[in-house]
């Protein structure tokens, strides 16, 4: 189920998105033979891209991924990364990928806002802390046009007494930053061989431990949920 917005239906507020294994790929696109994007297939990449913007936008992935790169310009969207510059943020074009058959385009007019802006937390180059996840969310709104979309990905899922719920305090952040929360994305990363839950519920032949089933006692997580937020300052403009 694609993520979905109208104006004359109700918002879809979770897209699903299967791992690798469980989605056939398009051998005719070259989005095909890309790597995943947080374990997202690259046909399911587009479709993201496809859903949150229009034919000619900017779209800013601070990772520059291979998947995001090829799935943009195979739209006819326009891929961008950030660069440091004196005055700031600094907008680079990232060219299409050389062993692709995909044309290149001018971007001698290429907007300055972006319909999309994707981004993973923590970032190496971000401290980790609830003040600087507000400041690093706001720089990034900031690149957004009217109606545009921040999807983040939060890549540190398990809590800890030290680290509470990343997930939490993106959300938590966020309104400080200038965003309002617009949907959640899931992602299947991988699909078990065996519910181990469902395993636990009897005794092991040989004796051992029903937890021995579970990776150090817990369930090992085979999902991603990035969470896409919109500028609160301007109604949201959709593509349904």
């Amino acid at each position: 189920m694609a993520p979905t917005s109208s104006r004359t239906r109700p918002r879809v507020p979770v897209g699903v998105f299967l791992a690798a294994d469980c989605q056939s790929s398009s051998r005719r696109s070259p989005i095909g033979r890309l790597p995943s994007w947080h374990g997202a297939t690259p046909v399911a990449v587009a479709e993201i891209i496809r859903t949150y913007t229009a034919d000619g936008d900017l779209i800013i992935d601070l990772d520059a991924h291979p998947a995001v790169t090829a799935a943009a310009w195979f739209l006819h969207r326009v891929p961008a990364t950030i660069s440091p510059g004196k005055d700031g943020q600094r907008i680079r074009v990232l060219p299409p990928p050389p062993s692709e058959p995909i044309p290149p385009r001018d971007t001698t007019t290429c907007a300055t806002e972006a319909a999309l802006v994707l981004a993973t937390l923590p970032r190496p180059d971000e401290p980790d802390n609830s003040t600087d996840l507000a400041l690093a969310l706001q720089r990034w709104q900031t690149l957004l046009r009217p109606g545009g979309f921040l999807i983040v990905v939060p890549t540190s899922t398990e809590p800890t007494a030290e680290r509470p719920s990343l997930r939490r305090a993106i959300i938590a952040a966020a309104p400080a930053a200038g965003l309002r929360w617009h949907q959640q994305l899931l992602i299947v990363t991988r699909l078990p061989e065996s519910e181990p839950r469902a395993q636990a519920l009897t005794v092991p032949a040989d004796g051992a431990s029903a937890d021995a089933v579970l990776a150090g006692g817990r369930h090992a997580d085979a999902h991603r949920m990035p969470l896409v937020f919109t500028p609160t300052e301007f109604p949201e403009v959709t593509h349904a």
